[in-house]
Formats: structure tokens, sequence, C-alpha cells
């Protein structure tokens, strides 16, 4: 059996999902009630970002990394971590039956840097390897933890820096490590447009613009 844990703070986004039985509903770290103290000494955000974008990105880094430490704390093993903006294509769970590693169920496909367009090369459908010196998956709405051992490792390795940046970006650090290496293509776990387009990284007075669901990442 696979567990899904569904990152949320909002009733009215877990109304799509609280009827399943199939999804845990994970309460997540609402980055406006953090103190901005502890906001500005554990993360690491742009010099110019707005107080409500720092605290959103320290939220949403909590809200990972407290389900993290909760999947390794218990032994919880089979696990897949989605944000609750997403729609799950269940006729193909059964994809990760042999998958070992931590591996991206969704995303979308980044360059080696920011500046670069990604190039991904030929991709197959199923299990597919990142190269990250030419391409990264960013985002971090959906992903499979096989093992409660993996799920300590990636969380003890973020911990372990004295500040932190936004947990996309600590996935993406991990990647061009060679210690997050897979995903799945097309992606499992799409996004919900009618609230993914409402998010903090995508909204109206974001200079990120979504396009489509990101199906092909």
């Amino acid at each position: 059996m696979i567990n899904i844990f569904v990152i949320n703070i909002s009733d009215e986004r877990w109304e799509r999902y609280k009827q399943d039985k199939r999804f845990t509903r994970w309460v997540g770290v609402d980055g406006r009630q953090l103190p901005l103290a502890f906001v500005e000494q554990n993360y690491i955000t742009y010099w110019n970002a707005r107080e409500s974008h720092k605290r959103s990105v320290a939220g949403c880094g909590e809200s990972h990394l407290s389900l993290l430490k909760h999947i390794y704390e218990n032994k919880i093993n089979n696990v897949l971590i989605i944000e609750d903006d997403t729609v799950v294509d269940f006729d193909r769970l059964s994809e990760l039956k042999d998958i070992k590693e931590f591996c991206y169920l969704g995303g979308r496909f980044q360059g080696k840097t920011l500046k670069h367009k990604p190039h991904t090369g030929l991709l197959f459908e199923g299990v597919n390897t990142i190269t990250p010196f030419t391409f990264t998956i960013t985002g971090g709405h959906a992903y499979y933890i096989p093992t409660y051992n993996i799920a300590s490792d990636i969380y003890h390795d973020i911990m372990s820096k004295p500040k932190r940046r936004a947990i996309d970006a600590e996935f993406r650090r991990l990647q061009k490590g060679g210690k997050i290496k897979k995903f799945i293509y097309p992606a499992i776990v799409e996004l919900y447009l009618p609230h993914a387009m409402n998010g903090f990284t995508y909204n109206v007075s974001s200079q990120y613009k979504l396009q489509d669901t990101n199906k092909f990442y």
C-alpha cells in the first residue's frame, strides 16, 4: 500500500481530498504564523524578496521537512508526498513498484542555472535519470520515498546546513550532488490549475506564469 500525504494548510483546498481515504492530510506550517526572526535566521532568500514571500518559502520548507521527519521517526515506507494543488493518476501508481530511491512524480524541468534552457535529451515513458549538467527538476509538488531511511538522509542533509533555501532549491542541490537522480515521465501527479495558479509561486504578482499542468514537466 502506498501512503499518500497531502501537505495542506487550507480547509478549502482539503475539500478535494478529504472524502478519499487514500489521502492523509499533513497539516503544514503556515509561514504567516512564523516569527520573522526564525525565517531570517534559518532561510536564505533574495535580498529584495518581500516579507510575504520569505514567509511562504519558510512555511513550505518547514512543511516538507516536518513530514520527512515524521516519516523516518515513525518508520513509514512507501510514501508519496504531494502538495494540495495536484491531481494523482492512480492508474499509474504501479510504476512505483520497482523504485528503490527518491523519485520525482511531477515537477518542472530547469536548466543548469536559471539562465540556461533545460536540455533533457530523449525521454522515455517511465523512469528517467536526471543529468544535472544539462537539467534539473524544480518544484516540490510530488515525489516518492520508498523507505524511511531515505527520508532520514534527505532531512538530515538539509538540516545540517547553517541556513537552508526553498525546499525545491534544496532538492536541486541534492540532484547536483547525485543524491536525487530519478523521475517518472510523463508526470504521474499533475497540477490542479485552479489552485496552482493562486499559490505563492504562481499568482497575479509573480514573475512566473503557469502555462499548463506540468504533465510533461
